[in-house]
């Protein structure tokens, strides 16, 4: 009989948090569309800025654009109180 890993969220709090995961990655498809439109005389242009960009955030942020969105945010914040 296989066993089930443990579950670590609940049904009304899951483990990750979808909503900041698809705001993050809905702005960043808006941004890769908008280099795309305004780059069309280069194509394939926007294929390098986004591979760059996919290398970047993994080198520095293992978490993704939720990670970076969330330091970013926290940062901010820090500002704004001082």
């Amino acid at each position: 009989m296989p066993t089930r890993a443990p579950r670590t969220g609940t049904a009304v709090r899951p483990h990750c948090d979808n909503r900041r995961s698809v705001s993050t990655g809905s702005e960043f498809v808006l941004f890769i569309e908008f280099v795309r439109s305004n780059l069309a005389d280069l194509p394939g242009v926007h294929l390098v800025i986004y591979a760059t960009l996919m290398i970047v955030i993994m080198i520095y942020y293992p978490g993704g654009f939720t990670q970076l969105y969330s330091s970013v945010r926290a940062r901010v914040r820090e500002l704004m109180q001082r």
